[in-house]
């Protein structure tokens, strides 16, 4: 019987950058634990933005493409 869901694994840091005055821009990925695959991301929308596409809502419950 196959599970219907997904786990990732979500790493979160900061870019370095030579001038303290400038803000450090944050970086996202989320790597498929069944998988490996990795997705990096530059912001957190367009990681939430990927989570809404890879799941869909219908027959009462979420299912994932």
């Amino acid at each position: 019987m196959e599970q219907n869901y997904q786990a990732y694994m979500l790493r979160v840091w900061k870019e370095r950058t030579e001038h303290t005055e400038i803000t450090t821009p944050i970086r996202l990925s989320l790597e498929n634990t069944k998988t490996g695959t990795r997705i990096g991301f530059t912001d957190l929308d367009r990681l939430i933005q990927y989570l809404h596409e890879q799941m869909s809502i219908g027959n009462g419950g979420i299912s994932f493409t």
